[in-house]
């Protein structure tokens, strides 16, 4: 069952991670000169009260790098085991599973080597001060 709460939740974690405010993305989605879309209907989908759709849900999800079926809730949610890193690294790596394959990839790379765990756990607070 697709839940708005959790619609909206996808889409504002998706944008914080693209660094975009909801204007930016409210521009980016419709093609306007900066400042020019509506930027409500991005907050009215963020707090859950309305949906994106059609080529507007296409646009977003391109706009920031993720699936319609993520931002949706029709993935299943799935997670490696992932042993010998703190809980504030393993949540660095759940937290960006879905946004960024090669992010994720790098991390994968990170973990089996000793001097990458220094670098997730700066990733862990980078993720923290979002």
């Amino acid at each position: 069952m697709i839940g708005k709460e959790s619609t909206g939740n996808k889409i504002k974690i998706a944008r914080q991670l693209a660094r975009l405010s909801q204007q930016e993305l409210a521009d980016k989605i419709t093609g306007a000169k900066p400042g020019e879309a509506n930027r409500k209907q991005v907050e009215k989908w963020e707090a859950g009260k309305a949906y994106p759709r059609g080529d507007t849900l296409i646009q977003l999800c391109k706009v920031l790098n993720v699936s319609s079926d993520h931002i949706l809730g029709l993935e299943e949610e799935s997670f490696t085991e992932i042993t010998g890193l703190s809980e504030a690294s393993l949540s660095c790596l759940k937290y960006a599973k879905d946004y960024d394959q090669p992010l994720i990839q790098a991390l994968n790379k990170l973990i089996t080597d000793p001097n990458g765990r220094a670098i997730l756990r700066a990733l862990s607070e980078w993720k923290d001060s979002i």
